[in-house]
């Protein structure tokens, strides 16, 4: 009996060690980290109640005490920019817990979106180049991040994730998009630069937003109730014949391109995953790239987000939706991360098939700009691939991206603004499109104007379009008739209609007028 009690008071005593042992940090935090100049970092993590934590880096450093949940927090004075990496410390009671080596101080970035963010630099066209350049980029960093899906925000980061340098790291599979903008930020700023990747291939952006915030947004309600309803009815054989006629149609089509002489598309994700097995990997979860990917490192301080999605907004209840849902995600990002956290957002390209309703997302795109403060887009109609969604060029769109950041974003000074149609004058046979250009010149490499439409005798037609001084537009029809509305690239594949640029070599945003939508 003494035995069993003195065998009792020994693991319990063990187990209360155990647990007194306890002491978390994020992923995020490691060797080879990026910590964002001019702004408060926040570092966090989990240790016992009570206890005390300093945190010490170069010549900051700052104290926490953990909550009765064991969650702590500090933030670290603003730094100047630092190339030269240094050790990060953490000390739990005065004991050191962590430290972190080769440290800087730099540019911050969270990548986010879909396919078009996350597609593989290896797929790009220079990708070879950056190989070739990328031995000079031990300052250009980039963290994975975990892949975990979950239905309940994740604290937790899971797997071994960590800061990698891209002069030494096996770049493949990371997003040409995010590669190119960091290495184009890193030339123009002279400065560190961390980027950390939250998108994945063929997403929408609800399961990108928590799910409780969805839960109380009235405008989802339909889109929601539906999903619900999906997941309920799921049945695996109705989702085999689905994935079966999915898999010929791609066949038949990748068939028809080697018989002519092409070159097949890469096999869609469909193809490899295989039929759903459960709803949850047919139909996602509302919230749950968020819950499992984003929230494990949301607050990591960082300049901006960098964010390419709209393709899988771009149909039915979801295009209808999207300003207010593109609104809901920005504040909750914002709020997670504490602070207003500026948005970089890409419009959706050109593209040739099944894309009738791109212009009205595109269209949605921009009005997204005057929703919230800090939301910058930046418009591609002159890129894209018309078989391919997936772009290849993807430097190009980089560069745009690094050029709006620098304007908007930094304050450089550098001309970035696209130029937009701001109003129409209606005078009965013709119309004058008034053209905000922001003090460029309006240019039409081309030599001529395309991709105007005016509505007519009730139907759309070609306009002739002309530009007058003062960077107006004057729109009439080839065989007259009174002109009640206007558009512009209104395509889906409207690259080979692109026709009017700033003398930035922006182009003019696509428009309708009035936006009856």
């Amino acid at each position: 009996m003494r035995f069993a009690v003195l065998f009792c008071v020994f693991v319990c005593s063990a187990l209360c060690a155990a647990l007194r042992a306890e002491f978390y940090m994020p992923g995020i935090f490691s060797d080879n980290m990026v910590l964002q100049a001019e702004k408060p970092v926040k570092v966090w993590g989990l240790a016992d109640a009570g206890d005390e934590i300093k945190i010490e880096f170069g010549d900051r450093s700052a104290s926490s005490k953990a909550a009765p949940d064991g969650r702590w927090k500090a933030f670290l004075e603003p730094m100047g920019y630092a190339s030269e990496g240094r050790d990060f410390f953490v000390y739990r009671n005065g004991e050191r817990v962590c430290s972190f080596k080769n440290v800087v101080v730099g540019e911050v970035w969270i990548l986010g979106g879909q396919s078009n963010m996350d597609w593989a630099i290896s797929k790009t066209d220079d990708y070879q180049g950056f190989l070739k350049r990328r031995g000079a980029y031990s300052l250009l960093r980039y963290y994975n991040g975990s892949s975990k899906a979950s239905v309940k925000p994740q604290f937790k980061t899971t797997g071994g994730f960590a800061w990698v340098c891209l002069d030494k790291a096996n770049i493949e599979r990371y997003p040409g998009t995010g590669l190119y903008f960091g290495e184009a930020l890193m030339l123009a700023r002279k400065v560190p630069v961390g980027l950390v990747r939250a998108c994945q291939s063929g997403t929408a952006m609800f399961v990108w937003i928590p799910e409780e915030a969805q839960r109380r947004a009235p405008f989802l309600q339909k889109s929601l109730a539906d999903y619900d309803r999906n997941v309920k009815n799921f049945n695996m054989e109705r989702e085999q014949e689905r994935w079966n006629k999915m898999r010929d149609a791609w066949l038949a089509k990748a068939e028809k391109i080697k018989a002519s002489g092409g070159t097949p598309p890469d096999t869609p994700n469909f193809m490899r995953a295989g039929p759903a097995k459960n709803p949850l990997s047919r139909f996602g979860y509302p919230g749950w790239l968020f819950h499992g990917r984003v929230y494990p490192f949301a607050g990591y301080t960082a300049r901006g987000v960098a964010w390419y999605q709209g393709e899988g907004d771009s149909h039915g209840e979801r295009l209808k939706n999207f300003e207010d849902t593109f609104k809901l995600l920005v504040e909750e990002w914002r709020k997670a991360w504490g602070y207003d956290i500026p948005f970089l957002y890409v419009q959706i390209a050109s593209y040739g098939e099944n894309t009738d309703t791109w212009p009205e997302c595109r269209l949605r795109q921009a009005r997204a700009q005057g929703l919230l403060k800090d939301m910058y887009m930046v418009s591609i109609p002159d890129m894209g691939k018309f078989d391919d969604i997936h772009f290849p060029d993807k430097r190009a769109l980089a560069e745009r991206m690094r050029d709006v950041a620098l304007s908007k974003i930094y304050s450089e000074g550098i001309k970035a603004d696209f130029p937009v149609c701001k109003s129409v004058d209606y005078k009965g046979e013709t119309a004058v499109l008034n053209i905000e250009a922001f003090g460029m010149e309006l240019r039409c490499p081309k030599g001529s104007m395309d991709g105007f439409e005016a509505f007519s005798d009730g139907r759309w037609q070609l306009a002739e379009a002309r530009l007058l001084e003062g960077g107006k537009i004057l729109l009439s029809l080839k065989g007259g008739g009174r002109i009640e509305k206007v558009r512009y690239l209104w395509y889906g594949w409207a690259l080979p209609h692109v026709s009017v640029f700033g003398d930035n070599g922006f182009p003019l945003l696509p428009f309708l007028d009035p936006e009856e939508i």
